[in-house]
């Protein structure tokens, strides 16, 4: 029997390049207004992967990153949306909020789950 279109998809899905991102993401420090270091190393991530990308300039020296990957022309486009910038680190940490952890099945580290983590999924699914 022939793979299937999912089977075909998850087979290209790697959870080590997948769990490299989300840390790397992790470990750069985004706070709301001081977001440009992440956009530049998504700019350089997406560009050695293959992608197009682009720096904007949202707010004077405050930059946000742009990714393309063209098709054809001829179907539907699809656009994924995220941010980079996070909350301020609440007190009562037990962990270095910029040191990525895995603990089981856990992931711990500073903007994981608003929006580190989705933003390293829909990346890596253009990847």
């Amino acid at each position: 029997m022939a793979p299937t279109l999912k089977d075909r998809i998850l087979a290209e899905i790697h959870p080590d390049e997948v769990i490299d991102l989300a840390k790397r993401l992790v470990s750069i420090p985004s706070l709301t207004t001081e977001e440009t270091p992440v956009a530049e190393f998504l700019d350089g991530f997406l560009r050695q992967n293959g992608l197009e990308s682009e720096l904007m300039e949202t707010d004077p020296g405050r930059f946000q990153t742009i990714g393309r990957l063209r098709g054809s022309g001829r179907g539907r486009s699809l656009m994924l949306d995220g941010h980079i910038d996070i909350d301020p680190i609440p007190g009562g940490w037990e962990r270095d909020p910029w040191t990525p952890t895995i603990e089981g099945d856990r992931f711990y580290g500073a903007g994981i789950y608003n929006m580190k983590g989705g933003d390293t999924a829909m990346i890596m699914a253009a990847v």
